[in-house]
């Protein structure tokens, strides 16, 4: 008989997309944008937190989601735009 096929009990998290171009942006301007997160893995993945570079990002509550192998969850940021250093 063939071996048995193993896989790697790994979750794997893929971003789409993975880079985002928001053109010309005005200050004081807020930007809704949307994110899909899916689990490209072999095994279920919960998401414990969502870590933001700054704070004129606000993430929707995702903390907590669990993803079954090829599932998706959408994301949905707003950005307040400000003048760097602010």
């Amino acid at each position: 008989p063939p071996p048995p096929q193993h896989h790697s009990n790994q979750s794997r998290l893929h971003i789409n997309p993975d880079e985002l171009n928001l053109g010309e942006i005005i200050e004081g301007e807020t930007l809704d944008l949307e994110l899909t997160i899916h689990n490209e893995g072999h095994d279920p993945l919960t998401i414990t937190r969502v870590h933001r570079s700054c704070d004129c990002v606000e993430a929707g509550t995702i903390e907590g989601v669990r993803l079954e192998p090829g599932k998706s969850k959408a994301l949905k940021l707003r950005m307040k735009v400000k003048l760097f250093g602010q």
